[in-house]
């Protein structure tokens, strides 16, 4: 017998914000590298 919970598991919680730190952390690399290649260029 399985019951179907209505909305997202704690799992599905934990994954989603796994990948939303995951996004945030490539968006602040790219900032650095790009950051890096503008004082390079001066």
């Amino acid at each position: 017998m399985s019951q179907k919970s209505e909305g997202l598991s704690a799992d599905d919680l934990a994954l989603l914000a796994a990948v939303i730190v995951l996004i945030g952390d490539i968006l602040a690399l790219l900032a650095l590298v790009r950051e890096r290649q503008e004082k390079t260029k001066k």
